[in-house]
């Protein structure tokens, strides 16, 4: 029998993250524009109040094929066919074995493969951002994480925690009424609700892909997986978003209906190969309590790393170097 998957309940806002990445990465978190271009062909996504704000920078979130992880947003095996979910979900659910057949044949017929493809295909147009909960200074994590394309470790952790870096995400205003020809339509949907479909904070939940079954198998709880045997020490912690592409799809339909699997191909297929990912205005000075910079010895990645910060109002005072 296998193992029913019970995901992670998200992290309360006081959890401390921390995220260390390779400098290359860390300066265009200073920079605002990209966060603005990236949702250039939403136009008025984002007041004029909020994106001239001085201490704006861009966050990126990648795509789930831009990871080393083959097994991103894809289904567990025993989730990847109507056929074997059917038969786990019957034995979870404790449907009686007579009625199981049945109830695979109702489901089959209410479920066409292609909704399984469709359910992938929009996890794949998500955005990720990794974090970790380990509060505890790591060679291993700068040698896994701050690496340069060049193979030289460099770069900045940064301390913060989930309700800042959740505040201090600017969210794109889909959900304000749509024009659309003469007839004005409004998106049904709770303010709330949305913005947790825009952006999300969740805890990652490790698994064995092969055995463990999950029965919510919908996008966004493909994102929440990891598989265990190699990932477990990272203690990760994700944000968790609609693409610019995404929402584009949603937003023709109101948010009221799905994208066709078509136009979801299409999507993921543009943006696939172009950035692989997309940036969110963020206010950098409410996000960031601390930076920490790596390698310890290097004078001169420090001094440059704290000016470039105080030139985005981040007080001085909360970079320092690494322990190592």
């Amino acid at each position: 029998m296998a193992t029913e998957i019970l995901l992670s309940p998200p992290p309360n806002g006081d959890t401390v993250l921390w995220r260390y990445m390779p400098d290359e990465n860390f300066y265009p978190l200073l920079v605002a524009q990209s966060g603005i271009d990236d949702w250039a062909e939403l136009p008025g996504t984002f007041p004029a109040a909020t994106i001239s704000l001085p201490s704006l920078g861009s966050f990126r979130l990648s795509l789930p094929k831009a990871f080393s992880d083959e097994h991103e947003g894809t289904f567990p095996a025993l989730n990847s066919s109507n056929i074997t979910y059917c038969a786990n979900a019957g034995v979870l659910l404790g449907v009686p074995p007579a009625e199981q057949l049945q109830r695979a044949e109702s489901f089959c017929e209410r479920n066409p493969a292609e909704l399984r493809d469709r359910v992938q295909t929009t996890a794949l147009l998500h955005g990720v951002s990794c974090w970790t909960t380990k509060c505890d200074e790591s060679l291993h994590m700068w040698n896994s994480f701050a690496r340069r394309k060049d193979g030289v470790v460099r770069g900045v952790a940064i301390r913060t925690t989930c309700r800042k870096l959740r505040e201090a995400v600017v969210l794109p205003s889909l959900h304000s009424p749509v024009q659309e020809g003469k007839v004005r339509l409004t998106v049904n949907c709770p303010k709330t609700d949305f913005d947790r479909l825009l952006f999300e904070i969740v805890t990652v939940t490790y698994v064995d892909l092969d055995r463990d079954f999950l029965l919510p198998d919908g996008a966004r709880n493909l994102l929440r997986l990891k598989g265990r045997e190699h990932y477990v020490d990272e203690s990760e912690v994700r944000c968790i978003g609609l693409s610019p592409a995404l929402a584009s799809l949603y937003r023709k339909r109101l948010f009221c209906s799905d994208p066709s699997l078509d136009e979801l191909k299409d999507a993921l297929k543009n943006v696939s190969s172009s950035r692989r990912g997309y940036c969110l205005p963020i206010k950098l000075q409410h996000a960031i309590e601390e930076i920490r910079t790596f390698p310890a010895g290097d004078t001169s990645f420090f001094e440059d790393v704290s000016a470039r910060t105080a030139a985005k109002g981040i007080r001085p005072a909360l970079v320092h170097p690494s322990v190592f």
